[in-house]
């Protein structure tokens, strides 16, 4: 059986690891002072232990006392909708609260998924106190609604507390672009408002048993959680599970998140389809050339106008573009463009500033791919997975005026017979060394594939 072992000290050290078999660890001390030891399994009750360790030496150990870990407390809970009936599928999260006297010991959420009479079992909990208390985050299927539970009544004899989920209301709508298009895979996201007296449908309900939760309870809360769905292929979306009440609704396109939103409140419930209309943004026009050597791109923003930062990841481009690319709802902000390379000759732009300009078109037929596809012949034959050290010396006035080079290096591997293939790469003048000979430097045209042979000295 593993225990999970825990180990920090007073400024914030700590150290992580698991039990073997026979429940037994070792851990590296090296910090001094009061020390804090915590052991935790699933189905145990957790224990912490004070230690001191007053000796200066990286390479001590301490030899801790046995520490027994107790058959903890059991939480069980049994979900129903209102009529009554059982809710299997619910999947609940029992995360102790902040505050509490754990320090940096707290263990991750257990996690539980209610059977088919709606009942779910929480193991290992330590004894009812002050100084250990939980809530409970509840997410049943559609439609009903997600709740948070602070407290709840104590159990008589281990009976699971009965829990009633409320069912929610839906909403239907549509998003466009500024435009009136559709915008597919768009995500809308709901944030129900909070309410000074809410509504007693929007509470859920907890059954006592008759009994009064005791004095240092609070009264039952309820937290829903935000609704966020993405939108199909004719920027339609569908939310259900949802509050009633005042509650706002957010937008954004699929393009580049998060800084063209759409903010709207709304009542529910909401009677008919809603529409959302996202903002104007910035739109790049691009013209690529019929062999592009880059396999993606991506956008770059910065906050400091010097440390620049990749925002949203790898956009495929087709192994046979088109003529024409166009990317519209970016944000109305500096940004770069960014191509990425397969050797690593990766080209970003200078800055597109859709602040000041609402359309820029961008033409990279300069950068147009070439090849290069070589053989090294001499006495010492390389031998085969050898590296190739391929430099970028320089580059068309035409890409330096789009932008830079961010690498200049890369490096390819030999076969057995000397021979290597390059490409495709940005059109320039490249510099080919194995190891510590350089075989001289080529010029690829824009467009060509060039068959050169080099030998070694």
């Amino acid at each position: 059986m593993h225990i999970r072992v825990h180990l920090g000290g007073k400024h914030g050290e700590s150290l992580l690891t698991n039990s073997d078999p026979q429940g037994r660890f070792r851990l590296p001390l090296d910090f001094v002072g009061p020390l804090f030891l915590f052991a935790s399994h699933p189905d145990f009750a957790p224990q912490k232990k004070p230690l001191f360790l007053d000796r200066k030496d990286p390479n001590s150990w301490l030899r801790v006392p046995k520490i027994t870990l107790l058959s903890g407390r059991r939480l069980a809970f049994q979900f129903r909708n209102p009529g009554g009936n059982p809710l299997a599928g619910v999947r609940a999260f029992l995360q102790e609260k902040l505050g509490t006297d754990r320090g940096p010991f707290q263990d991750p959420p257990k996690e539980a998924t209610s059977d088919p009479s709606g009942r779910v079992q929480f193991l290992g909990l330590p004894p009812d106190s002050k100084d250990s208390e939980f809530q409970l985050q509840i997410l049943p299927p559609p439609p009903y609604i997600p709740t948070l539970l602070k407290s709840w009544p104590p159990s008589q004899g281990g009976t699971p507390i009965p829990v009633t989920l409320l069912e929610g209301l839906s909403l239907r709508g549509r998003v466009e672009d500024s435009f009136g298009r559709p915008s597919p895979k768009a995500q809308v996201r709901l944030l129900p408002l909070g309410s000074s007296s809410p509504p007693p449908p929007s509470k859920a309900q907890i059954q006592s048993e008759g009994r009064r939760p005791p004095s240092r309870t609070s009264p039952t809360e309820r937290s829903p959680l935000p609704s966020q769905v993405r939108c199909d292929a004719q920027g339609r979306f569908f939310l259900q599970g949802l509050p009633r009440g005042p509650c706002q609704i957010l937008a954004h396109p699929h393009s580049l998140p998060p800084r063209v939103w759409i903010k709207q409140r709304i009542e529910l419930p909401f009677q008919g389809s809603l529409l959302l209309r996202l903002p104007k943004g910035g739109r790049l026009e691009l013209r690529l050339p019929a062999h592009l050597p880059f396999t993606s791109f991506g956008f770059l923003r910065s906050t400091d106008g010097r440390n620049w930062r990749e925002t949203n990841g790898d956009i495929p481009i087709p192994s046979h573009p088109p003529s024409s690319l166009t990317r519209d709802q970016l944000p109305r902000e500096t940004l770069r463009l960014r191509l990425h390379n397969p050797q690593g000759f990766h080209f970003t732009t200078h800055n597109l500033d859709f602040e000041a300009r609402e359309r820029i078109p961008l033409d990279l037929s300069p950068l147009l791919g070439a090849r290069l596809k070589g053989r090294i012949r001499g006495v010492a034959k390389p031998r085969k997975g050898g590296a190739l050290q391929i430099r970028l010396l320089s580059t068309d006035p035409k890409i330096q005026a789009l932008g830079r080079i961010e690498r200049n290096i890369c490096r390819i591997e030999i076969q057995e017979d000397g021979s290597f293939q390059l490409g495709p790469v940005p059109a320039g003048r490249y510099e080919l060394r194995w190891g510590s000979h350089t075989l001289g430097s080529v010029q690829l045209a824009p467009g060509g594939t060039i068959e050169k042979s080099f030998s070694l000295p």
